[in-house]
């Protein structure tokens, strides 16, 4: 029987190493390796590895039986990156022997060095190649005032990378895309695309509850990192505003980030101080986010820019009524009063009234419950890891 190859996993997730064994975000194990098994002998993990003294919180250890993490140098920014260009060059010519197929996450940096060095090998050597665009990194370059300081320079950045998604995607096997209006956007191959998200929401998380009105107090609830273009800023303004009206509500923001400070500021500022809890990040569907999603009623997400947000399909499944603006792909799922609320981006007004609207009609509310949770399985574990890895499968067949 022939040896089956690996699967070289690219992206520019960190993974930590304690102890001789890595730990990462999201939990790589036996279950989503099994997915790609019938295919594929290991999943090789090629991110940035780091050393740590202990486990941060949140973080879930990686399956070694089933993956295995590449010594590829770590880094942070693009000048961090291209002094660890050498190590990631020799990390993937160590592996590419066992190589049966690439699989790139875009737009991140070590991806596109993957890429282009496939590109550069001769017609034996070459491996076939999917794609997975998980968000418009061509906008988001725009709002990256910390790394390029001018409007013009980053209108320049954002040319460029809309330029090498486009190019990327030409020219690979398999160009796979988040959402739909990703396609819209880079596709050049609309009939041989693919549209799936790597959802870790699994049939057994959904959970279905009876309850006909939000609590009281109600509980709204953020979940992301808490950088500037999450307008996590917005929320708490807009939840100032109901409750200096009367409203009964608490609100949990789950994630950490540079603005977290700022936040908490904001919030004894518009005296929310005893109304507002930060919990810090919780880990990818972890015991403690599903218990938070099971005490929220309402879940918001005020972002200035998304690709499709996997938190707004797990709120769904926990039967959390959301509200979201209508950015990127979010409209995808969320459709305006059948599975949620949209409003506009940046318009505190309309996130407010919206808010609103959930406390003081209960009709409304329970009707964007019921429909989340149909929307909420079209997008879980299940559905749509499985077209993944058939669909890469299919190109080493």
């Amino acid at each position: 029987m022939p040896v089956k190859p690996s699967l070289l996993v690219v992206a520019d997730y960190p993974f930590v190493e304690v102890g001789g064994r890595f730990f990462a975000e999201v939990p790589w194990d036996e279950r989503l390796a099994r997915t790609f098994a019938p295919a594929f002998s290991r999943l090789l993990l090629l991110g940035r590895r780091r050393r740590a003294d202990g486990v941060p919180p949140g973080w879930v250890l990686v399956d070694t039986a089933w993956f295995e993490v590449v010594e590829s140098g770590d880094w942070n920014g693009p000048i961090g990156f291209l002094g660890n260009l050498p190590a990631l060059i020799r990390a993937v010519r160590s592996v590419w022997p066992r190589v049966g197929a690439v699989y790139l996450k875009l737009f991140y940096l070590n991806s596109v060095a993957v890429w282009c060095y496939n590109r550069l090998q001769g017609p034996g050597s070459r491996k076939t190649v999917a794609t997975l665009l998980v968000g418009d990194a061509a906008e988001a370059v725009l709002l990256r005032d910390d790394l390029l300081r001018f409007a013009w320079a980053r209108r320049v950045a954002s040319w460029v990378v809309a330029g090498t998604i486009r190019t990327i995607q030409r020219r690979v096997e398999l160009p796979g895309f988040w959402a739909r209006f990703l396609e819209e956007k880079f596709g050049t191959r609309p009939s041989a695309s693919l549209i799936v998200i790597e959802s870790w929401l699994r049939d057994e998380h959904v959970r279905v509850h009876e309850r006909k009105a939000p609590r009281r107090p109600a509980t709204v609830l953020f979940v992301g990192r808490l950088v500037q273009r999450k307008r996590a800023h917005h929320l708490l303004e807009a939840a100032g505003r109901l409750v200096r009206d009367g409203a009964d509500l608490q609100l949990v923001l789950v994630g950490d980030g540079p603005e977290r400070a700022g936040l908490e500021a904001l919030a004894a500022d518009l005296g929310l101080g005893h109304r507002a809890r930060f919990a810090g990040w919780l880990g990818v569907l972890s015991p403690e986010l599903l218990a938070v999603y099971d005490a929220a009623d309402i879940f918001c997400l005020p972002s200035f820019a998304e690709g499709l947000p996997l938190v707004i399909v797990e709120a769904m499944g926990r039967g959390v009524a959301v509200v979201a603006t209508a950015v990127s792909g979010t409209p995808e799922i969320v459709v305006h009063e059948r599975t949620g609320l949209l409003v506009p981006r940046d318009d505190v007004n309309a996130l407010t009234a919206a808010i609103g609207r959930y406390l003081a009609d209960p009709s409304v509310w329970r009707g964007c419950v019921e429909g989340g949770y149909d929307m909420a399985r079209r997008f879980t574990f299940e559905t749509q890891r499985g077209r993944l890895a058939d669909a890469i499968a299919g190109l080493v067949r």
